[in-house]
């Protein structure tokens, strides 16, 4: 009888032992994963502003190129309209 209590007494003890071990793998992967998660939300407030600042320098270089082809565009028109209205005072002057 010692005999077989000595054996499950082991048991027990080498399944705690077990257990301890699997619960400090946990631990030590819980942390690993926080630890990464702390430094991707690091990373994540410094590009923040910095995306931002580029997004409004992004709107602003398209708007500025916008309205120069559109103001381009409306120049074109204006010079055929200028050079259409010198034609006319070219013929009755003739």
């Amino acid at each position: 009888m010692s005999n077989n209590e000595d054996n499950v007494r082991q048991r027990i003890k080498t399944e705690k032992a077990a257990l301890k071990e699997k619960v400090e793998e946990i631990r030590k992967k819980m942390k690993e994963k926080e630890a990464n998660q702390q430094r991707w939300q690091g990373l994540f407030v410094m590009l923040k502003p910095a995306l931002f600042i580029m997004l409004v320098l992004l709107v602003f270089i398209g708007l500025f190129v916008y309205f120069t082809t559109e103001m381009d565009s409306q120049s074109d028109d204006t010079m055929e309209v200028v050079e259409e209205v010198e034609e006319i005072f070219a013929e009755d002057e003739l």
